[in-house]
């Protein structure tokens, strides 16, 4: 009929559809775990900041719901134990914002070294993170607030043995300052580097980003701000 006259018959060419053969990518499961605001080109960017393995039969790499403890925290994030939010009162703003530039530098250099407890600072990267003229007016600010915290205790309560202590403790105790370069160590207390670098279940904690608070001139607004994002 003509009908079965117009049906052709079909050659499959068996290399051809080898090569056809659309492939398939086996996509293995990243070791890290990262929050939500952290893109993968940040993560490529700071491999320094990447977080101990977590075990992928347990785990999803990518799930933000994933222990504290094993969280990446983005270099733009501000990220403190609450503890510590608590205790910054006494401080003027410009010591307010050292702590907070810090906040979101030390916690890769703590990863490479965990004993580390003093850090360096480039006051030009200071000034340009908070929209400060840099000049001899910032520097004698930054140097004076140096000496300044020295100076400036808060206290927590730490348990231990059954009994609940009061800890009184210097935000930092020694400053150095290179005016030539600009360049300034800050040797922070231990509690300090702890408060800023450990967060999980035990040690509860508030993260936003530092351009959240950059623009703000007083201390009263950053801990008003803290405290509606806590």
């Amino acid at each position: 009929s003509k009908e079965s006259s117009s049906i052709q018959p079909i050659i499959v060419d068996e290399k051809s559809e080898k090569k056809t053969k659309p492939k398939t990518k086996t996509i293995k499961k990243s070791k890290i775990t990262v929050l939500p605001n952290l893109t993968p080109h940040e993560v490529n960017e700071a491999p320094d900041l990447v977080s101990k393995p977590l075990d992928p039969k347990k785990e999803s790499a990518l799930d933000p719901l994933a222990p504290i403890e094993h969280r990446l925290y983005s270099p733009k994030l501000v990220v403190q134990q609450n503890k510590l939010l608590e205790s910054f009162k006494e401080l003027n703003i410009y010591e307010r914002r050292l702590l907070l530039y810090l906040s979101t530098t030390i916690r890769a250099e703590v990863r490479k070294n965990p004993a580390q407890d003093t850090f360096l600072v480039h006051v030009r990267d200071f000034a340009r993170a908070f929209g400060l003229e840099k000049g001899n007016h910032l520097n004698s600010f930054m140097r004076q607030s140096g000496k300044s915290m020295q100076t400036k205790t808060f206290t927590y309560q730490h348990e231990e043995d059954g009994f609940l202590d009061d800890v009184d403790v210097n935000f930092a105790f020694r400053f150095r300052y290179r005016p030539r370069t600009d360049q300034m160590w800050v040797t922070l207390a231990s509690e300090v580097v702890h408060m800023l670098t450990v967060f999980d279940a035990d040690h509860p904690f508030t993260y936003y980003e530092l351009g959240d608070v950059v623009n703000m001139k007083n201390q009263n607004s950053i801990n008003l701000f803290e405290h509606l994002v806590r």
